[in-house]
């Protein structure tokens, strides 16, 4: 799952893997460490529109450990705003929710 400012990360172990080992995910010169036993991980606080190459391995990064690696694109900014909720129901119980303007282009 990738929205503008996070993206979920989830990946399998064999079934007779059970190790306490922690992991690491490393990102666009970042990283985050991850308990051995967890099999998915939220990536917090990104960029709308930004490119990134997570990377998911042994904390000692030897060589033959576990290293997996996948790219995402977050979701561009398209709204300026949140939309605007008229918080009173009218006289037929509808309640108006007033969008802002859609940005015309994503990448640009």
């Amino acid at each position: 799952m990738v929205t503008k400012t996070s993206v979920l990360l989830s990946w399998e172990f064999p079934e007779n893997y059970n190790s306490p080992t922690p992991y690491k995910i490393q990102y666009n010169g970042l990283h985050v460490d991850v308990d051995g036993r967890t099999t998915k991980k939220l990536i917090t606080h990104l960029r709308p529109r930004t490119f990134y190459n997570f990377v998911l391995m042994n904390q000692g990064n030897s060589m033959g450990g576990l290293q997996q690696n996948v790219a995402a694109w977050t979701a561009a900014d398209m709204l300026a705003k949140k939309p605007e909720v008229t918080h009173k129901p009218d006289a037929d119980g509808n309640v108006v929710v007033i969008l802002p303007d859609v940005k015309n282009s994503i990448w640009g």
